[in-house]
């Protein structure tokens, strides 16, 4: 029997690279493996494969170094061994070395020849790494990429920081661009940059929020056009495509958030949050706190479908803080946020809570009836991962985080945490049709 076809294939062209893609993948709470370059030998994969089905399945061709047609063959071999799959990645180095151009384009043949015509999808920013790209150039810390040691690689040194130059040199496709203005506008102006009449598409991104616009911008064309893409990137963009696209599994449902702390760190990070994922923000008054309503009012952003996050804020802008409330005024609404989460909880399954502040901790775990926190792990110093203990609502995953705890990313990374633990914990989320 032959290895089932798979959610998602990349094609790396060295090593280390290859395992990158399969940590970020694998981060998102799915099963990832890596193997090293196959010479056509289909039924070697499918013995490798058939007892363990991962979700996606990353392959060097330990091709960057050699001539141009011959790393067009090796990735027409990997194509040619591995199943079919639902989504095909080419991983690309951070500072555009190697043949680039040369094995997209196997790719885009490859896929064409098998009855399928792609658009690739070109992002090869990964904002941790400090690789950006803004007009069209690759940024290394802010500096073009052919001002940093890439342009003096032995091998292959890069000649050009501008992306479409040096696809051009490899590959003849027609190639568009999408700037960063656009991929922040979002909504129907980044739509239609996508929908361009172009074999190539290269686009902008300086953080992992304008990843997040993107992949679900390309979703959404797709959607709508039909339109297959072949995400080509570093590693992170693929991650979230494929996340947005479902090849991952169910998406775990939206998070619950109560974000009680009124600190100018904790605004920093909603907001940060807010452009990663799609967060649905509930501000609190304080001043005329209703659990039930306020209950009705998230579980009703719970139920979209279009929202990975649903926050209660009791200071989501400056504005909103309140300096005259006292140690009964704070407790009432500890108390209330307790309440409302516990109601809302009664009609929807979110795939986990996000606790930050101790006074809100404290008031959600006993509007639970909770024991406790079964703690799993640290995500981040003063921020852990843990299972509501006792009452109810035993096992359900919880964040928490102190309110001056971690710098803008610090929400992003603790609710990341929780998505990737829910679909753990579901194998079935991570297993697609």
């Amino acid at each position: 029997m032959s290895a089932p076809a798979l959610p998602v294939l990349v094609v790396a062209d060295d090593h280390t690279g290859a395992n990158a893609t399969a940590g970020r993948l694998a981060a998102r709470g799915v099963e990832a493996v890596t193997l090293p370059a196959v010479d056509g030998d289909a039924a070697a994969v499918d013995a490798t494969l058939r007892d363990r089905h991962p979700t996606a399945v990353v392959v060097s061709t330990a091709s960057r170094h050699v001539e141009p047609q011959a790393a067009m063959l090796a990735v027409r071999r990997v194509l040619a061994s591995l199943p079919a799959a639902r989504i095909v990645s080419k991983r690309i180095d951070t500072t555009l070395r190697g043949n680039i151009g040369s094995e997209l384009d196997a790719v885009l043949r490859a896929e064409l020849a098998a009855g399928r015509q792609a658009t690739a999808l070109v992002v090869p920013a990964h904002p941790d790494g400090g690789r950006t790209t803004v007009g069209g150039v690759q940024l290394v810390d802010g500096q073009p990429v052919t001002t940093s040691e890439a342009a003096a690689d032995a091998r292959r040194p890069v000649r050009a920081s501008r992306v479409t130059a040096v696809l051009a040199e490899q590959m003849d496709q027609r190639i568009a661009e999408v700037d960063i203005d656009t991929v922040r506008a979002g909504g129907a102006a980044l739509s239609t940059a996508l929908a361009a009449d172009a074999e190539v598409i290269v686009a902008d991104a300086v953080d992992d929020g304008d990843l997040s616009r993107l992949a679900h911008a390309a979703v959404t064309v797709a959607e709508r056009t039909g339109r297959r893409w072949v995400p080509c990137d570093p590693g992170p963009f693929t991650a979230a495509f494929a996340d947005a696209a479902g090849a991952l599994g169910a998406a775990p449902g939206a998070v619950l958030a109560l974000v009680g702390s009124v600190t100018s760190v904790t605004r920093a990070q909603l907001a940060s949050l807010s452009q990663r994922l799609r967060v649905a923000v509930v501000p609190v008054d304080v001043a005329d706190l209703d659990g039930a309503a306020l209950a009705r009012r998230l579980a009703a952003e719970a139920h979209r479908e279009d929202v990975d996050v649903v926050a209660a804020a009791t200071a989501p802008h400056g504005a909103h803080v309140r300096s005259d409330l006292d140690a009964a005024a704070a407790d009432r609404i500890a108390v209330e946020l307790g309440r409302a989460l516990r109601t809302c909880m009664e009609h929807t399954s979110p795939a986990g809570l996000y606790l930050t502040g101790g006074d809100v901790t404290a008031g959600a775990l006993a509007a639970l009836d909770a024991d406790g926190l079964a703690v799993d792990r640290e995500i981040l110093p003063l921020a852990v991962l843990g299972r509501v203990l006792g009452g109810p609502h035993a096992g359900t995953l919880v964040a928490t985080k102190g309110g001056l705890v971690g710098g803008a990313d610090a929400a992003a990374r603790c609710i990341d945490e929780l998505r990737a633990a829910a679909r753990v914990r579901d194998p079935s989320r991570s297993t697609p049709p």
